[in-house]
């Protein structure tokens, strides 16, 4: 079964997300949470990661980090593996801990909106699950599981491996400090009472960043995300492409067959921006058409909307004439394209 890819490189920022096994909780008691904050200070220093935000929900845990050295994975299994063992040895118990794989959504470092974004929904998660005061009356300070806990304490008492001034900064423009933090908390209880929370839903007020940190695989702009895709093309080459899945195949094979349309394109001499697109029989036209249908896949609209041939309809027609032609021309390109490519069966 194909799975998303991991992105890693240096400097890498990250919202990283894991449910408990069957959505079961992780933390049975306050020595647990202790325990895997230890635990998550141990893997800063041996990772050189800084944790920016994260917060400890019943059964599952938010974190925003960044990695200086491209070492996600590896810390990952460390911190988790070695969770699950004092987890498990705390409360005589055996087996998984978490669920399956842990989300990791990279998130755009060069615009501060995104990551101020994810630190707020890392820090606003008590309130959505009503544990952070009472509904109605939201109050982060009843919720000690969280980084945000450090804005009402002196920045001498947050841990090494905490880097919540970074994300205070952003938020205030001017150096971390007892008011700056003071600033960000209150600005966190606006947003919690803007929140519009009801049955644990976000009201009408929610951000698209928001949708992008549930389901998506990055955060950020969509220059930020081609520059994740190159990272993803030189990460897969020589993969499977059912290794991978969701919006990262999808780019991975649009782009590949662009490039193959330009490599088809060349070989018949069709010219893709002249004023021959707009001839739908164009015998240069079809053959390509039947040549990304061999060697692609995307789908007939597509390939229509690239050759300029109206209709799917279009598309499978010319395919199923290149496939029945001898026609000398149609023949010699078949013949090309198959020499390069092995597109004939």
């Amino acid at each position: 079964m194909g799975r998303k890819p991991r992105v890693e490189y240096a400097g890498a920022l990250y919202h990283v997300m894991c449910r408990g096994n069957r959505r079961e909780e992780i933390f049975q008691c306050d020595g647990d949470r202790d325990a895997f904050l230890r635990t998550l200070g141990e893997v800063c220093e041996r990772t050189g990661w800084r944790i920016c935000a994260y917060v400890l929900m019943p059964n599952h845990y938010h974190m925003v980090l960044e990695t200086p050295e491209a070492n996600l994975v590896a810390g990952m299994k460390w911190f988790q593996g070695t969770y699950t063992k004092r987890h498990n040895a705390r409360n005589r118990k055996w087996g998984h801990v978490f669920q399956g794989r842990y989300k990791s959504i990279v998130i755009d470092s060069g615009d501060s909106c995104y990551f101020r974004t994810a630190c707020d929904y890392v820090h606003l998660n008590p309130v959505r699950a009503h544990l952070a005061g009472t509904e109605g009356k939201p109050d982060l300070r009843d919720f000690a599981w969280s980084s945000s806990c450090y804005l009402s304490a002196s920045p001498q008492k947050t841990p090494d491996w905490l880097d919540i001034g970074r994300v205070v900064e952003e938020h205030a423009g001017r150096r971390d400090g007892r008011g700056t933090r003071k600033a960000y908390l209150q600005y966190l209880e606006l947003r919690a009472l803007d929140e519009c929370i009801a049955d644990g839903k976000d009201g009408a007020g929610k951000e698209e960043a928001y949708r992008q940190l549930r389901r998506g695989w990055y955060m950020g702009t969509t220059g930020f995300r081609d520059e994740l895709q190159d990272r993803i093309d030189a990460q897969l080459s020589g993969l499977r492409r059912d290794s991978i899945t969701g919006e990262a195949r999808r780019l991975h094979d649009e782009r590949e067959a662009e490039r193959l349309l330009s490599e088809a394109a060349s070989i018949v001499g069709l010219d893709l921006g002249g004023e021959e697109l707009l001839k739908k029989s164009d015998e240069r036209k079809q053959v390509v058409a039947w040549f990304l249908r061999k060697k692609t896949t995307m789908g007939l609209d597509w390939i229509a909307e690239q050759l300029g041939m109206g209709s799917r309809a279009n598309v499978g027609r010319a395919v199923q004439s290149v496939e029945l032609s001898k026609k000398a021309a149609v023949m010699h390109w078949v013949r090309e394209m198959d020499k390069m490519y092995g597109c004939v069966h």
